[in-house]
């Protein structure tokens, strides 16, 4: 079926034919729950599911490290990525610990609209001094300024496809890492049929993965004239190009111990994939594999050692 969109034959149309609707299939449950993380709606109120929904995020993480690094401390904790610092809140009360995120672009802190939302959820522990167990920072990971052996654990959710240089992330977080001490990253990679992210991610499957940058923009803006200028943008210089090989390859290098590697193979997305898709990916990034196109989310837990050097 032609999608409505394309009034002429294009080349990127033809190699990669768009499918009507699919974008919205793939985001359709997104869409449903998504709320406004960088900047609270106007009503004042954050809102409880964005909340809950982060706080089932850090447990998944916290129950992840307690079964596979049981012996893992926690008491400095440092959050890669932190954004407006909902995990953080979440991991101080959880394990009353104290916390520091970094963020290229840190919100300072806590907004007291985001406390405000955690002192009405029964669920949530309550916690006097927010203020005083957590630190939002300016911090590169890829050049962090925390001091050799700092914290007992590393958390990232959402980030680490957005490092453009994460073997070096890899190594300043093994760096400031205490012997003993544990990492657990949670991200979306490139390669994954969502992988362009909501803005990049269009009526055609893997098509910011098949299509050179200039089709991939030209086919956003013909199918999808709604989305940000930025999608293009996004894609080509925000997003890394790091496989799951790679992934296990950067840690191992930095000194890490992988202690599991969990890719989340969707079977909705190996239903999608062909023979077409997956060489028109392999032609431009020979490093990919077809693992690295069934999976939305991956998940790592890794362990410095005991010993040996910082």
């Amino acid at each position: 079926m032609k999608h409505p969109a394309v009034q002429s034959e294009t080349s990127w149309a033809r190699r990669c034919p768009p499918v009507p609707g699919f974008a919205e299939t793939i985001y359709v449950d997104r869409h449903a729950t998504a709320t406004n993380v960088s900047g609270y709606p106007s009503t004042g109120q954050v809102d409880s599911g964005y909340i809950e929904g982060v706080g089932n995020r850090v447990r998944l993480a916290r129950h992840l490290l307690g079964a596979l690094t049981p012996d893992s401390r926690c008491a400095d904790t440092l959050v890669v990525g932190a954004g407006d610092g909902c995990e953080c809140v979440w991991l101080s009360r959880l394990d009353a610990c104290r916390v520091i995120g970094i963020d290229l672009k840190p919100v300072g802190s806590i907004d007291p609209r985001l406390l405000d939302g955690f002192a009405k959820m029964q669920s949530v522990p309550a916690s006097p001094a927010d203020g005083d167990a957590i630190e939002l920072v300016a911090d590169d990971i890829c050049a962090c300024s925390l001091p050799d052996a700092s914290v007992d654990r590393i958390l990232s959710w959402q980030t680490f496809e957005h490092i453009m240089d994460p073997a070096a992330a890899l190594r300043e977080m093994h760096r400031v890492l205490r012997p003993g001490g544990v990492a657990f990253i949670e991200y979306n990679p490139f390669f994954s049929i969502d992988g362009a992210h909501w803005v990049g991610t269009i009526d055609i499957p893997w098509a910011h993965a098949r299509l050179d940058d200039e089709a991939f923009e030209e086919a956003v803006t013909t199918l999808h004239p709604g989305r940000p200028a930025y999608a293009g943008r996004l894609v080509r210089e925000r997003i890394n190009r790091m496989s799951h090989a790679q992934c296990r390859d950067f840690a191992h290098e930095a000194g890490f111990e992988v202690v599991e590697f969990l890719p989340r193979v969707r079977t909705e997305d190996a239903l999608v994939l062909d023979d077409r898709i997956l060489s028109q990916v392999l032609a431009r990034y020979p490093q990919a594999r077809p693992i690295d196109l069934l999976c939305r989310i991956v998940r790592v837990v890794l362990r410095k050692g005991e010993k040996g050097p910082i």
